[in-house]
């Protein structure tokens, strides 16, 4: 899995909880439920003849936190998309991880064939951000082959991913 998952994670949190006030929790559990549109910011793939695609994915999302007597101590984001299909990303702070899993993303499309998927398991550092267990295919659009991909499926050639935006500023 690569950070380009984490970030979008983070992205679409920042969102979603910026447009959520949710109330100091009454029990050991809370949820919000609610959906978005996370829309690239410029291209994320460049084709031959200097052509940018950006991506857009529009979410369902669920928080879900759980709290003991000294605070929050996980918290888990699960998101549904028809592209993205479904994935977790569960921030445990008292074991110090987030761990991303699921089929985070998933597009076929007819005469191209796979275009986008990763899928499987990864486990990160919280501190550090450090990549400690990842397991699945990570065919996205910040690799080469899935920039490749993204921009066969637009019947372009080439395909060079861009960086991605800072989604934390």
């Amino acid at each position: 899995m690569t950070a380009r998952i984490l970030g979008t994670a983070m992205a679409t949190a920042a969102l979603a909880t910026g447009s959520i006030v949710a109330a100091t929790p009454a029990s050991a559990q809370e949820n919000v439920r609610g959906s978005v549109t996370l829309p690239s910011e410029g291209a994320v793939v460049e084709c031959d003849g200097d052509v940018g695609i950006g991506l857009t994915f529009d979410v369902d999302f669920v928080f879900h936190w759980t709290y003991d007597d000294a605070g929050l101590v996980r918290e888990r984001l699960t998101l549904r998309s028809p592209v993205r299909g479904t994935g977790n990303t569960v921030t445990d702070y008292a074991d110090g991880t987030r761990t991303t899993s699921g089929n985070g993303r998933s597009m076929t499309m007819p005469g191209v064939g796979t275009v986008l998927h990763e899928a499987g398991h990864a486990v990160f550092d919280l501190e550090t951000g450090q990549l400690l267990v990842s397991h699945g295919p990570a065919v996205n659009e910040a690799t080469p082959e899935g920039a490749q991909l993204v921009c066969a499926a637009m019947g372009l050639s080439g395909g060079v991913p861009l960086e991605p935006p800072n989604v934390h500023d």
